[in-house]
């Protein structure tokens, strides 16, 4: 099926001779107990040439037919060709400069949508050291992180979450993408959104909580006598001081590794679905962008 709504195309063998340097297309659509030809292929001279004929302007979803590939063979030659130019897709924003990044776009006539698949192309000598969970995902209904991290670093996340959806059958395919910004304090942490309003508050509260933490450390290392306790207490306060400052360095480091992710710009995506081992691309970014 080229559609989701059932239609199926398929190329007829001529009927005799007088028609050998052409070949119909005929059209089954969903429900309909006949076939009707809708276009054809024509070997004019050396070129092979398409032409849609009258009866495709009756059957709208006709225009699904771009989703096929025609299997072409001379002799020992043979050769997949797509019968759909890519459309252009504007590209992905992580969302780190603002908690959130959002691309929507247009799909128009897309195949079954269950084999529209998305494919991630970041490339590895312009962003920081990072992970992607899945660099190809569904497009219906996908999703995908990618880890910014290295070495002790908090992690950066990218969270994708990818919809393809249409209000009803007679409104056009939209192909969305989120990105939430995301960050870890621990492995096993939640994850937070990453905003600076979010580093500004976690920084104060880190400044507060680490000059309280001083006090009590400076009060107690005053008393001469400290009982077990106390003793016990004080080295608490001291760790609590190293974790504190570890924290703070960790914290610090965000904003300038976010800042970097921005400025490498959106990250290209590819949308396409495979016909046998022949990949048919359906949108990408546009050349130069």
């Amino acid at each position: 099926s080229a559609d989701d709504d059932g239609n199926t195309f398929h190329l007829v063998e001529p009927a005799d001779g007088a028609e050998t340097q052409r070949w119909p297309i005929e059209m089954q659509a969903s429900g309909e107990a006949q076939g009707e030809r809708v276009a054809e292929f024509a070997l004019i001279g050396n070129e092979l040439k398409f032409r849609w004929t009258d009866a495709a302007v009756k059957h709208l979803n006709a225009n699904c037919l771009r989703n096929c590939v025609l299997h072409v063979g001379v002799g020992e030659q043979q050769r997949n060709i797509a019968l759909r130019e890519p459309a252009s897709f504007e590209g992905l924003d992580l969302g780190f400069a603002k908690a959130s990044g959002k691309t929507r776009a247009e799909l128009p006539w897309p195949p079954r949508t269950a084999l529209v698949k998305l494919s991630l192309v970041v490339d590895d000598k312009l962003y920081p050291p990072h992970k992607i969970k899945e660099t190809t995902f569904d497009a219906v209904k996908g999703t995908t992180d990618i880890v910014f991290q290295e070495k002790e670093q908090l992690p950066l996340i990218a969270s994708i979450q990818s919809t393809l959806r249409r209000a009803n059958a007679m409104t056009p395919w939209t192909l969305t993408l989120n990105s939430e910004a995301l960050f870890l304090t621990a492995p096993n942490a939640k994850p937070q959104i990453y905003n600076m309003s979010r580093m500004e508050r976690m920084m104060k509260q880190l400044k507060a909580d680490h000059n309280s933490t001083s006090a009590i450390v400076a009060r107690l290392t005053a008393v001469q006598k400290p009982s077990e306790p106390m003793k016990q207490q004080l080295e608490l306060g001291k760790q609590r001081l190293v974790a504190l400052d570890n924290m703070g360095k960790l914290l610090v480091d965000l904003p300038p590794r976010a800042e970097a992710i921005t400025k490498v710009g959106l990250v290209p995506v590819q949308v396409y679905y495979m016909v046998g081992n022949t990949k048919v691309v359906l949108m990408q970014q546009a050349e130069g962008k």
